[in-house]
């Protein structure tokens, strides 16, 4: 989507200056009959010029809106404000409890039982029945929740750390994902949600672009191939992951 805002080129902008100096350039009239000149007004002079200033303050604010200048008030500066808070390590013991229980979901064997806990877990639900994480998966640990406030109230972009063990694998892989969490007005329970609104994901796009995200990122992502060094078969799994990945691209 392009973000680029228009930009009043410099014969438009003297346009508009033009155009406010006319509307206070005094004005003489060629009628004779015209009344007599009143009595000067102290009062109407102030009124007058208040709204003057008045005028030449909206132009002003215009001319910086139109051509990228910062003023209060901008949509980019109210999410420049949004994005600006700091990443929280696991804050909210709810949150860290949601997560838990919506990866081990993935790992339950009756269907209706682990339906049951993803009803528990996120707000709108997918066919998560269709996912056979439990067929590769052995088991999730150390779950850790960052957090970011999200762009409405009672919102939060969660970056979920864990670690992953898979079958016949014995080094656990650390993994960290994304996730839109929403807290209940009336219960106050919280909630993944999975269908995310095209402005929620510019946000958390914008978000994830934070320097302490990058750098949250990079630290796990470092640990992810460290462990892969030291465990040749978890390195093979990831191999052969992405020989099948580009198998299916090609087949495309």
């Amino acid at each position: 989507m392009d973000t680029e805002e228009k930009k009043l080129t410099s014969a438009e902008i003297d346009a508009m200056l033009r155009e406010v100096e006319e509307i206070h350039r005094p004005r003489r009239t060629v009628n004779k009959n015209r009344k007599p000149k009143k009595r000067f007004r102290l009062d109407r002079l102030i009124a007058f010029s208040s709204l003057f200033l008045l005028l030449v303050a909206v132009i002003v604010i215009v001319i910086k809106m139109f051509s990228g200048g910062n003023i209060i008030g901008n949509n980019s500066e109210t999410t420049t404000k949004q994005t600006a808070s700091k990443l929280q390590d696991d804050k909210y013991p709810e949150i860290t409890e949601l997560v838990q229980n919506y990866l081990k979901a993935y790992l339950i064997v009756d269907d209706d039982k682990r339906m049951e806990t993803f009803r528990e877990c996120v707000m709108d639900l997918d066919d998560l029945n269709s996912i056979k994480r439990r067929d590769y998966v052995a088991s999730y640990s150390d779950v850790e929740c960052y957090t970011k406030e999200g762009p409405y109230e009672g919102t939060y972009i969660v970056y979920a750390y864990y670690k992953v063990t898979y079958k016949n694998i014995s080094t656990p892989d650390p993994n960290i994902n994304t996730l839109y969490v929403m807290r209940q007005g009336e219960s106050n329970n919280v909630y993944i949600k999975n269908k995310i609104p095209d402005d929620v994901k510019e946000y958390i796009e914008k978000v994830s672009n934070d320097k302490d995200v990058q750098a949250l990122f990079d630290e796990v992502k470092a640990e992810h191939e460290a462990a892969m060094q030291k465990d040749e078969n978890l390195l093979k799994f990831f191999t052969d992951l992405e020989k099948l990945k580009n198998e299916k691209s090609n087949t495309k």
